[in-house]
């Protein structure tokens, strides 16, 4: 897709850690009620292999990625997480210096509804601090956050 970039790095030749950025916000809901800025970008997806965790494999790309689009003139990321997805959440959370925002999607056929929560951090520090803490059965929850770069 015209205004996609996908960041890879390796170790050894092997593709250990991948993040997909764009200069779209997506087209279908939730996201798509997202309107990005002229100096924003959106995280579509990040991944690394899991025995490559915690070896900071994607921290050093998200460092690399970070400096090519400042220097594109691109200040600022969006990106959103999955409520159930802790460790994504937690490393999310130490990254964002901007606002967190709430998102609870559902979608019956046609037919969907949202809810947007403008101060999402009451949500993910309990989220993160219960064990237990559950978000809505029904539906799909996510936290988006948007960082400075």
């Amino acid at each position: 897709n015209h205004g996609d970039w996908i960041f890879v790095a390796d170790h050894g030749g092997k593709p250990v850690s991948f993040q997909v950025v764009s200069k779209h916000s997506r087209s279908r809901p939730p996201f798509s009620r997202v309107r990005l800025k002229e100096n924003q970008v959106w995280i579509v997806d990040i991944y690394t292999l899991p025995e490559y965790r915690r070896r900071h494999a994607a921290r050093s790309l998200r460092s690399f990625r970070e400096q090519i689009l400042r220097s594109l003139g691109y200040t600022e990321s969006i990106s959103t997480i999955l409520m159930r997805n802790r460790p994504s959440l937690f490393h999310g959370a130490k990254e964002c210096n901007v606002s967190i925002k709430y998102f609870w999607y559902v979608r019956v056929l046609w037919f969907y509804w949202m809810k947007i929560e403008d101060d999402g951090t009451n949500r993910l520090n309990r989220c993160l601090a219960k064990s237990d803490a559950e978000p809505k059965k029904h539906g799909l929850n996510y936290l988006s956050s948007q960082v400075q770069l």
